[in-house]
């Protein structure tokens, strides 16, 4: 799996995140994006018009992580 060979990647563990979130494991998409964010991923309008991220944007961790985007790049 990509996550195993280029685990600092941001661009790559924000597509395991996509991948994670579509197969239904919202904890582990959750804690890759996070992680992607950590590492400079800073979209906001890409993770906010993601749909993969659909079954994730009623959780509060994601409305944290887009709240944090705002913050970042106001």
């Amino acid at each position: 799996m990509a996550l195993e060979l280029y685990p600092k990647d941001q661009g790559v563990i924000f597509n395991g995140a996509c991948l994670f979130a579509r197969d239904g494991n919202k904890e582990k998409a959750l804690s890759l994006l996070e992680t992607a964010i950590e590492k400079g991923f800073g979209s906001k309008e890409w993770i906010e018009q993601d749909k993969d991220y659909d079954s994730l944007r009623d959780e509060p961790r994601f409305k944290a992580l887009i709240n944090k985007l705002n913050e970042k790049y106001q």
